[in-house]
């Protein structure tokens, strides 16, 4: 799958990434979860985006804290069947290049099947999880602080990263504005892409030149059939996910993260 480059969009790719994941029951208290169902990681997601910078004075490798972000996903324990694609998404929105997109989605499978599969959780049907990644740039040489600063923060609003959304040509005839909704993601397949899940929706393979629209329950459908879906249904076909229960959209935003 090819993704934008988001330097196209005056954003770039961060120089290195760290990602920690660990179980954390107190993270129940801190959202409502209240209709998530069950069978589900509830999943807290903390980024850190981080200044290296180069202390003049004694020539120290210094780390300044640029901005933070925390956001709540719900992921089925199914999620694991489409780990790679949702991993690529997450690694555009967030910075981190493409190339380690893999890298990423074993480390989440790896613990993520780990947590599926130890004993103490044989019962449990909702499994709270901690991601936690610092996104790193460096300050290139001879650039201004102030500009090193100003480069990170602007690589902190994903929305330059997402492709928009647009909107069908012609009007629905319920009154109903599909595009109210959020989608989370969305791609035109092209060669060499990952066989992508068949359209539940029309029962029919994605095929080249074809666009994709992942909903913010993570599930996936063509986006013309996601389109009239929405225009009678508020819900995913997939799961019945309700779009407004905000929580599955990371906030209330279009922003995964902001």
């Amino acid at each position: 799958m090819s993704l934008p480059d988001p330097v196209q969009n005056n954003c770039s790719f961060c120089d290195r990434y760290e990602l920690d994941m660990y179980r954390d029951d107190n993270i129940m208290n801190n959202w409502d979860w209240s209709g998530c169902g069950e069978n589900v990681f509830y999943i807290e997601c903390k980024v850190d985006y981080v200044l290296e910078k180069i202390d003049n004075d004694d020539e120290k490798v210094v780390h300044e804290l640029i901005e933070s972000a925390v956001k709540p996903y719900v992921f089925k324990f199914d999620f694991l069947t489409q780990c790679r694609i949702k991993a690529r998404v997450i690694c555009n929105m967030l910075g981190i290049s493409e190339d380690s997109a893999s890298d990423v989605a074993e480390q989440v499978s790896t613990f993520a099947t780990s947590q599926i599969n130890d004993p103490q959780n044989s019962a449990s049907k909702i499994v709270p999880i901690v991601m936690s990644f610092t996104i790193i740039y460096v300050q290139q040489d001879g650039e201004d602080i102030n500009t090193a600063r100003a480069r990170v923060l602007l690589n902190t609003n994903t929305e330059f990263r997402l492709p928009p959304i647009v909107p069908p040509p012609n009007p629905t005839n319920r009154g109903v504005n599909p595009f109210s909704f959020e989608i989370l993601y969305r791609w035109t397949l092209k060669h060499g892409d990952p066989v992508h899940p068949m359209c539940s929706i029309c029962i029919n393979d994605p095929s080249l030149g074809e666009t994709i629209a992942i909903l913010p329950c993570w599930h996936s459908f063509h986006l013309h059939c996601i389109i009239k879906w929405l225009e009678i249904n508020h819900r995913c076909p997939m799961c019945r996910w309700s779009f407004s229960k905000k929580i599955a959209n990371i906030g209330t935003d279009n922003a995964p993260f902001d």
